[in-house]
């Protein structure tokens, strides 16, 4: 049997989310997140279902906050199951279709960035998942989190060495068996490696801060305009090895470059702060926006790349203290 991962922009069903049960998480900032994450399910849920996991305990306590905020509760289903963290696109289930076009799910092992965090009960939660939507579950004994890899749904995928190949993860893992399981499991033909991803990053560099494809043949790069910045010679090789590949394969990749954000610091760190961590929905294409003045000329890109679509910036500031985003924070379920 044969899998494909479908891309973002394909149509969806719904979009999945962990609710902030961690009170660990956002030492001091806690009552903003938590707004802030409501805010972002209510925009996404005026476009796209939400499922919400959630534990029985907390659902009184979300549900006040929703109601606070105007939730329309037929947009946004709870479901009872527990979870470590937030990072839905990393420890969520990754949708896969076979050639008779009927869905499963991959259960990659999740071990939260090289065990840098609890996850035991993340790494549970496609168990439960699959159970809840009634698919067959594909258990896989390899560590992948969702936001190390970025597919066009028609044979691409870009991600990092940095990540991948990290012995934190799976060691001595090579290139080679990465590409045969990305072959079978998500229909990948081509694997674009690049090298790193940004300065400061848990995740060690994930793929969806610093290259994206938004359609089969266009990808969105991150570039850094500063070049005393840890980011600038690392953001270029990866630029050139994009533009490199497109032409040894005779891809004709269109790469379009995004500027990153102006730094954004926490406890006198740099945060990995890019316009990159977007999410792609049926209607809606919801950007991550840091006060930056870079702001306002990435939206109009976007703008202008997704003519159809709804465009909004969403102010990520405070979800990004504790190293993500939009896209980090939900994951897509295909129809």
């Amino acid at each position: 049997m044969s899998y494909r991962m479908p891309a973002e922009w394909e149509p969806q069903d719904c979009i999945w989310f962990a609710w902030p049960t961690n009170r660990d998480l956002w030492p001091g900032n806690r009552v903003n997140v938590l707004d802030n994450f409501t805010k972002l399910l209510i925009t996404i849920s005026q476009y796209t279902l939400v499922n919400l996991l959630c534990p029985e305990e907390d659902m009184k306590f979300a549900h006040k906050i929703l109601k606070r905020h105007g939730a329309k509760y037929h947009q946004i289903t709870f479901i009872d199951i527990e979870t470590d963290d937030v990072w839905c696109r990393d420890f969520g289930p990754i949708f896969v279709k076979n050639d008779k076009d009927e869905q499963s799910i991959l259960n990659w092992q999740f071990n939260a960035w090289g065990g840098k965090f609890p996850y035991e009960l993340d790494n549970l939660a496609n168990d439960d998942i699959a159970s809840v939507v009634d698919l067959p579950k594909i258990d896989l004994d390899v560590i992948l989190e969702g936001g190390a890899i970025d597919v066009n749904g028609k044979g691409l995928l870009l991600t990092t060495e940095d990540v991948l190949l990290n012995d934190n993860r799976n060691q001595g893992m090579t290139k080679e068996k990465y590409e045969e399981l990305f072959k079978k499991y998500l229909g990948v033909d081509k694997t674009i490696w690049l090298k790193k991803g940004l300065y400061n990053d848990d995740t060690d560099g994930h793929i969806d801060n610093i290259a994206r494809f938004i359609t089969e043949d266009t990808v969105l790069m991150a570039v850094d305009t500063d070049e005393s910045s840890p980011n600038f010679s690392l953001l270029q090789e990866n630029l050139e090895t994009v533009k490199q590949f497109s032409k040894e394969h005779d891809l004709s990749l269109n790469v379009i470059e995004i500027p990153l954000p102006d730094v954004v610091t926490y406890k006198d760190e740099p945060l990995p702060v890019s316009h990159l961590n977007f999410l792609m929905t049926n209607e809606l294409i919801i950007v991550p926006i840091f006060e930056s003045s870079t702001d306002k000329k990435v939206l109009n890109i976007f703008r202008k790349i997704f003519p159809t679509k709804t465009v909004q910036g969403f102010d990520c500031r405070d979800f990004v203290q504790e190293g993500g985003a939009i896209h980090c924070l939900s994951q897509q379920q295909p129809f």
